[in-house]
């Protein structure tokens, strides 16, 4: 199930403060779908789940079902 954040909750809980790519960089990555997440009216949400993922089938998989 996915678990969406708001843009500035990602930015402060994913990255050290002051090292985060720029609100509009990652607004373009939602856009482009190279981020997962949605935009609903004028506010983006990333997809903490599927950010969180490894790249590894396997992994992904047992991370997902636990």
């Amino acid at each position: 199930m996915a678990q969406f954040v708001k843009l500035s909750v990602f930015i402060r809980t994913q990255f050290v403060e002051g090292h985060a790519p720029s609100r509009k960089t990652l607004k373009k990555l939602i856009l482009s779908n190279e981020l997962a997440g949605k935009v609903i009216g004028t506010n983006y949400y990333v997809d903490l789940q599927k950010f969180n993922m490894t790249g590894n089938n396997l992994v992904d998989t047992v991370l997902l079902a636990s």
